[in-house]
């Protein structure tokens, strides 16, 4: 890293954060998820395939305090009533604090701000929490995954912010999940998908919050985005011929800032989601089995090709079939 910031040092900016602007407040929990580089599988998460991202050393921690107050009035109409207050403050922004209250039958704002993205992600939470109850939240955050950079800052807020708010629940947290025991890695990752899916607009796949989310030290993660199957994955050259920890000549990844600009809801992104779609509906024609390009081979791709309106989606299809493949050859390798 090019700088010194590490965990600890993020705990002292969010506490002197946390107690210079809520001085009667004590904080209680801290939360805090990691940034993420993805060694293999482009345009394949939303496409229900393979990806190999690991977790960095850069990452966004949350400072802070909550409670559950319970027995509000019930709503007229007899709905659960069950609501939110968030008073937060962040170190990008660190003399603003920021005031919202939110219920069940809130909406997401016509605007997207970096707000959105810690309000979406909170509002995921509100089933978790008794009838007519309300979860109040003060809290700090700051973190150093720089924003833009392709290093998933987006998912790294939101995951911290989910790990916080789960800890304020307790017990209560995931407790409205009733389609089956799912672990809370998954269920986490997939509430912050649809944080950001519906409140930022984004067509984000499950990549980027479930990495954040189940990322362990020390090894990249294989994901198969359809299942949300993750299978912790070292490089060869980390482990010896019989299977022990390599202790000398350990590999190293080096991650180069290009200084481009990432936006995953803007630019080229949700453009290229929509020629994935389009590439999979030519694809039915042919073989009505595929559900996505993950199911597709080659073969289907050439068979498919005259549905396809023009030669790039039959490309971003080509590239997506073959792209699992190598994904897959990388984990072997």
């Amino acid at each position: 890293k090019s700088t010194t910031m590490t965990i600890e040092d993020n705990i002292e900016t969010a506490k002197q954060l946390f107690e210079t602007n809520f001085p009667d407040d004590v904080a209680t929990t801290i939360a805090v998820a990691p940034g993420r580089v993805n060694l293999i599988g482009e345009h394949t998460d939303y496409t229900g395939g393979y990806v190999l991202p690991f977790a960095i050393d850069y990452s966004t921690l949350v400072y802070g305090s909550g409670r559950v107050i319970g027995t509000q009035a019930q709503e007229p109409d007899g709905s659960k009533n069950r609501k939110a207050c968030l008073k937060f403050v962040s170190d990008k922004s660190p003399e603003s604090i920021q005031t919202f209250d939110i219920s069940e039958s809130s909406t997401p704002p016509e605007e997207t701000a970096w707000t959105t993205y810690i309000v979406g992600t909170v509002f995921q939470y509100l089933p978790d929490l008794p009838a007519n109850s309300k979860l109040e939240l003060t809290f700090a955050i700051a973190g150093d995954v720089p924003l833009g950079s392709g290093l998933s800052s987006s998912a790294s807020l939101e995951v911290s912010v989910a790990r916080f708010v789960e800890a304020v629940l307790g017990d209560a947290a995931f407790s409205s999940e009733i389609t089956g025991y799912q672990s809370p890695t998954k269920v986490r990752a997939l509430r912050c998908q649809k944080a950001e899916n519906e409140w930022c607009r984004s067509p984000c796949g499950i990549m980027d919050q479930a990495v954040s989310s189940a990322a362990k030290e020390g090894s990249l993660l294989l994901i198969d985005c359809r299942t949300l199957t993750f299978t912790e994955t070292k490089l060869a050259a980390q482990t010896t011929a019989a299977g022990k920890q390599n202790t000398t000549n350990m590999p190293v990844l080096v991650v180069a800032n290009s200084n481009v600009q990432h936006d995953i809801a803007g630019g080229e992104y949700p453009v290229r989601v929509e020629q994935c779609k389009m590439a999979t509906q030519a694809l039915q024609q042919v073989n009505p089995d595929i559900q996505s390009l993950r199911d597709a081979t080659m073969e289907d791709v050439e068979n498919a090709k005259e549905f396809m309106d023009n030669e790039i989606i039959y490309k971003r299809a080509k590239h997506v079939v073959t792209e699992n493949q190598r994904t897959l050859r990388a984990k072997e390798a």
